[in-house]
């Protein structure tokens, strides 16, 4: 009995969102007297904070939180079992797609960190783009970690409009969030991103160089082709590694003596390793 109406109140949340609260059917006694009453954060909150009360009705006090204080429901994560009910709740929305979950995602997405967040970013990015224009804002934001899943998010959702915002934290004097911008920089490809990335292959911290290095092999950015192919003689190992990377990707036969010598005559053998597959991908090209 208490599964079919944890089911029963599941398929309530799926059923239907309506802009105002309304009682979710076919719940247990409980849950309907909630969802009947006038919503009142505190009582809400204590209910959903109960484990004593069955599932149905800690899903349907969540639900009703979620409609009437999304940042509420937030603070609650990380109390008790409530991760469990609140991610029912989520689980729930997001298979019916309603887009009515989406402020409690962000909401949660900006609290909540480590692998937490990165759950909560793949929800978010369910939604498609709809959540850019806070992803534009949280650039800003004081948490190194929330500014570097922000332009994930936004490299995965191809937003355009932060190409701009994100190539300035190139700059940044923190080398985390340079190699995050430059990713991102490559992955969302806007007007004038090669560019972008032919200045950061002058960092002084050889993770942004590799990155910059990635995102031009990417874009195909044939016309980067001598800054890409000078790097393949840097003393870094790292460097030389991703600069025939680059190399094998912007598909210009130039760099295929290039690469064959170094899959041949390279110290190192991820070099010569990563050289041989980029060797290999020229000589199929046109």
């Amino acid at each position: 009995m208490h599964k079919i109406a944890i089911c029963m109140g599941l398929w309530a949340l799926c059923a239907c969102r309506a802009p105002q609260p309304e009682p979710l059917p076919a719940l247990e006694a409980p849950a309907a007297e909630i969802a009947k009453i006038t919503p009142d954060v505190a009582a809400l909150s204590r209910v959903l904070d109960d484990p004593s009360r069955v599932d149905s009705a800690r899903i349907a006090a969540a639900y009703q939180l979620q409609t009437v204080a999304p940042e509420t429901l937030a603070a609650h994560w990380g109390r008790g079992d409530n991760p469990r009910i609140i991610r029912s709740l989520i689980e729930a929305q997001l298979a019916a797609k309603d887009e009515g979950a989406l402020p409690l995602l962000l909401a949660l997405f900006e609290r909540v960190e480590g692998e937490g967040r990165i759950d909560f970013e793949r929800d978010i990015l369910h939604y498609g783009r709809r959540a850019e224009g806070r992803m534009l804002q949280l650039l800003h934001a004081d948490s190194r970690s929330l500014v570097m899943r922000a332009m994930d998010a936004l490299a995965k959702m191809g937003s355009v409009a932060a190409g701009d915002s994100i190539a300035r934290l190139l700059q940044h004097p923190e080398p985390w969030l340079r190699i995050s911008a430059a990713h991102a920089v490559g992955e969302i490809g806007a007007e004038g991103a090669a560019a972008h990335l032919v200045a950061a292959l002058d960092d002084t911290t050889y993770s942004v160089v590799n990155a910059a290095l990635v995102g031009l092999g990417r874009l195909k950015a044939v016309e980067t082709y001598e800054r890409v192919a000078a790097l393949a003689a840097s003393d870094n190992k790292h460097v030389r590694k991703h600069a025939a990377i680059a190399l094998g990707e912007l598909g210009d036969r130039r760099g295929l003596e290039i690469v064959a010598r170094m899959a041949s005559d390279d110290s190192d053998s991820g070099v010569r390793f990563m050289a041989g597959r980029a060797r290999d991908k020229l000589e199929q090209a046109p």
